[in-house]
C-alpha cells in the first residue's frame, strides 16, 4: 500500500508489475499508471474522472450553452487535452461547442481597479463559469480570481464548476464559497443515501459521541 510522494509512484508501480503484486495507492492517482499496469489500484479517482463528471452535470443541469472556460492567457493549448473530454459530450455530434465562450485572463488584470468580468456578466443572463485549476500551487491564482468575481458580479447570480481539490486550499479561498454558487466535483468512498453508510454512522455517533467525519 502506497506510497505517498508523487515521485516515488512510478518506481513502486513498475516494482508490482514485475512481481505481479497488487499495488494499492490511497493518496496519488494517475491517468496514464492505472490503464497500463493491472496490478495497480487507485482509490482517488483521477483528474480526468473529475472532469468527466463535471461534464456530465452540467449537462444534465441543461447549462452547455451558457457556460465559459476560464484559463490564464496563453494557456489554450495547456487545456487542449481537458477541452476534448468536454468535446465529447451528445451536442458535439450536432456540432454544438460544449462551452459557449471562453475568457482568457492575465493574472495582471485581477486588480480592483480592472473589470474583467464586467462584460461577459452584462452579456450572458445566467453565466455559469468553468475554471480547472486544481493544483496547490494555482491556489493564489483561484483565490484572486473568485475575490474578483465576487467583486464584479455584485448582486448577479453566477455559477461555478471547480474541480474538489479546491477544499483543500486555504480558509481564504473556502470563505468565498459564502458568497458565490459554486460546484464541486468531491469524490467519495461511500454513498451517504446508502442505509449501511447511514446505520454505521449513526453507531459511531452513539458510540463516541461525535459526528463521523470523511477520513
Amino acid at each position: 500500500i502506497g506510497p505517498y510522494k508523487r515521485a516515488n509512484v512510478k518506481s513502486t508501480i513498475e516494482f508490482a508489475s514485475r512481481k505481479q503484486k497488487t499495488m494499492v495507492s490511497p493518496w496519488i492517482s494517475s491517468n496514464t499508471l492505472a490503464t497500463k499496469n493491472p496490478y495497480y489500484v487507485q482509490i482517488k479517482p483521477s483528474l480526468t474522472r473529475h472532469y468527466t463528471a463535471i461534464r456530465d452535470h452540467i449537462i444534465k443541469s441543461e447549462l452547455v450553452q451558457n457556460t465559459v472556460f476560464v484559463c490564464k492567457e496563453g494557456e489554450a493549448e495547456k487545456w487542449k487535452e481537458l477541452r476534448d473530454i468536454f468535446s465529447l459530450s451528445p451536442d458535439s455530434e450536432k456540432n454544438i461547442p460544449f462551452f459557449s465562450d471562453t475568457l482568457f485572463i492575465s493574472p495582471d488584470s485581477l486588480g480592483p481597479e480592472s473589470t474583467v468580468f464586467v462584460n461577459l456578466l452584462e452579456s450572458k443572463e445566467n453565466p455559469v463559469l468553468f475554471i480547472p485549476y486544481p493544483s496547490s500551487q494555482d491556489e493564489d491564482f483561484v483565490y484572486t480570481l473568485l475575490r474578483k468575481l465576487n467583486i464584479d458580479k455584485g448582486e448577479k447570480e453566477v455559477m461555478l464548476y471547480g474541480p474538489g481539490t479546491w477544499v483543500a486550499y486555504r480558509d481564504a479561498v473556502l470563505d468565498l464559497f459564502n458568497t458565490l454558487d459554486i460546484r464541486l466535483s468531491i469524490s467519495n468512498l461511500y454513498l451517504p443515501s446508502d442505509e449501511r453508510f447511514k446505520a454505521l454512522r449513526t453507531s459511531f455517533f452513539n458510540n463516541y459521541g461525535t459526528i463521523m467525519s470523511s477520513d
